[in-house]
């Protein structure tokens, strides 16, 4: 469940979101009926038979995850568990090509493969943060977009659901929290990440000419995995958890830009539930 200052959070991030796309609305149809051009189409559908290939360029600057329990034991025989708190991952990079296709006129269905890089893990283990380089990794999603409708004016709504995941990301190196890290100590460590996400959105955006900005809310659920070895010259220990997301709700706003006929521009920003920014270009063939 969340909080009230959550909730309170949630509430004033889309209210701030929904004002935007009402600035965007009122700004950009005077702009958009005297400037002649391509015409963007609703974001994320493809027109039926036709196919969008792109590539995504997304900045994860944080996501946030529930208490865990990390059980551990060593070479000496010994075992026990222990809480890490205010779990996240912070700045990671993906760059991801995407593949869309039309099904029918209102529905679409992608493919997304690229690599996740530069990102770190937090965790606090008895009041003290504790930070782990993630290095890169395979990342893909699949997904579907559906338009449940769309106004003769522009203003339409779609509903969307995606899976992405990826698996065996490895460690490079835990720093300790007076800023040592294990490679100071002739410790080598060998883990990885295991992570998952399955989300789904409600989408609301409005055709203005070459314009199409949007708003939406999303449900999200993420689970990471943790599972690793450290070992030193005298001796090593293993450590493992798993982990669920803290915040499963949230919304998002972004704008499409139809920068020549098919070719588009995508811009957007996420909150709450993760708080990332996003930029990506597509072509329509």
């Amino acid at each position: 469940m969340l909080g009230k200052s959550r909730c309170a959070r949630l509430a004033l991030t889309c209210v701030c979101a929904f004002a935007l796309a009402l600035v965007l609305g009122g700004a950009v149809p005077a702009l958009a009926a005297d400037v002649p051009g391509p015409i963007a189409g609703a974001p994320g559908l493809a027109a039926k038979g036709k196919f969008v290939v792109g590539i995504d360029g997304v900045w994860a600057f944080e996501e946030r995850f529930k208490d865990a329990t990390e059980q551990w034991h060593d070479s000496y025989g010994d075992s026990g568990s222990q809480t890490a708190s205010d779990v996240k991952v912070v700045n990671d990079r993906l760059i991801m090509a995407r593949l869309t296709y039309g099904l029918t006129d209102w529905l679409s269905v992608y493919g997304r493969l690229g690599y996740a890089e530069g990102g770190s893990l937090r965790e606090t283990l008895r009041g003290l943060e504790w930070q782990a380089q993630m290095k890169p990794a395979l990342v893909w999603a699949l997904g579907a977009r559906g338009r449940a409708f769309e106004q003769p004016n522009g203003l339409g709504l779609t509903l969307g659901a995606e899976y992405l995941r990826y698996d065996n990301r490895k460690i490079g190196q835990w720093r300790y929290p007076d800023g040592s890290s294990t490679a100071d100590y002739a410790t080598t460590v060998d883990g990885n990440f295991d992570y998952w996400r399955a989300q789904a959105d409600a989408t609301l955006y409005w055709k203005l000419g070459r314009f199409t900005p949007y708003l939406g809310a999303q449900f999200l659920y993420s689970e990471l995995k943790l599972d690793e070895r450290w070992t030193s010259p005298w001796d090593w220990s293993a450590y493992n958890w798993d982990v669920k997301n803290q915040d499963n709700l949230g919304c998002f706003a972004g704008l499409a830009i139809a920068l020549a006929p098919r070719f588009n521009l995508d811009l957007r920003a996420n909150f709450i539930s993760r708080s990332e920014g996003m930029i990506g270009f597509s072509y329509e063939f």
